[in-house]
């Protein structure tokens, strides 16, 4: 093709319009033209080739689905771990030694291959790491439910641990929106300083708000029988009542009343003290 009709095409505008229908025609000409032709076999190569970014940018999502895949599984040994309450910290690194070593399709293996030493997350802080995260989740998901309903429970017991501190915990009873069972979930474990019935319905109201849970929703309260909970003036299901409403019931916790059942049997009846003995 001579210099005239490609500059016509690509470089100058074409207005000779009378000589280029028809057959012979300078359309024509050009169209079966080699330059003609090349440039559309560079403009379909170029719609069907990726770009070496485009190339580039695909390995490396694969590459992330992959690495998502097999932290996946790396959470999941980690939650078998927490689900048993196993020694996360000294039995995490040999659970995934083992993991990998069953692991038949060696997704595993290369993956902590290709990992750095400083990245293999295999590590007591990296599981560590993993159990907050849980539990986070976890808490979540529970906070969720116990807001979604109408109405709830509180419980709460005190107690004085090993060292000497005293501890608080507490936990709620609530309808399960989705499957209309009661269920009773832990909320958290605190220190408290005094054992006083102000500073345990302080701090339980405390706690409660700070996530965000309505106490206008409280309509039973569950503790045991010492009076520092059931006083019918000042313990704390009184406090409840003063401060929330008069509606709200106390219920005696009947693992502590059945406590109290075996200790009157056990002084009336020897076979029942021996029989405690041989179970514990």
């Amino acid at each position: 093709m001579n210099t005239r009709t490609r500059s016509v095409f690509t470089t100058q505008p074409f207005a000779n319009w009378k000589n280029a229908p028809g057959p012979s025609g300078t359309l024509q000409k050009h169209q079966e033209s080699a330059y003609h032709r090349t440039t559309l076999q560079n403009l379909l190569f170029r719609q069907t080739e990726r770009s070496v970014a485009q190339k580039l940018f695909n390995v490396s999502e694969l590459e992330r689905q992959e690495n998502r895949q097999r932290f996946s599984d790396l959470l999941e040994g980690a939650y078998f771990l927490f689900q048993h309450e196993l020694p996360h910290t000294t039995l995490y690194e040999p659970l995934l030694e083992v993991l990998t070593k069953i692991d038949h399709s060696k997704k595993l293996s290369t993956f902590f291959d290709k990992c750095k030493k400083n990245a293999s997350y295999d590590s007591t802080a990296t599981v560590t790491e993993l159990l907050e995260a849980t539990s986070e989740v976890i808490d979540k998901q529970i906070l969720t439910k116990i807001r979604e309903s109408i109405i709830i429970s509180i419980m709460a017991d005190e107690g004085t641990d090993i060292n000497h501190h005293q501890n608080l915990s507490i936990c709620t009873r609530y309808c399960n929106q989705d499957t209309g069972e009661p269920t009773e979930s832990f909320i958290t474990l605190l220190k408290t300083k005094n054992k006083d019935a102000q500073t345990i319905f302080d701090t339980i109201v405390k706690e409660l708000k700070s996530k965000n849970i309505d106490m206008k929703k409280v309509r039973f309260t569950g503790f045991d029988g010492a009076s520092v909970f059931s006083g019918e003036f000042n313990g704390v299901s009184a406090k409840f009542r003063q401060m929330y409403s008069n509606s709200i019931l106390f219920m005696h916790c009947r693992a502590h009343v059945l406590r109290l059942c075996l200790l009157s049997a056990c002084e009336d009846k020897i076979e029942v003290q021996e029989s405690l003995l041989t179970l514990k």
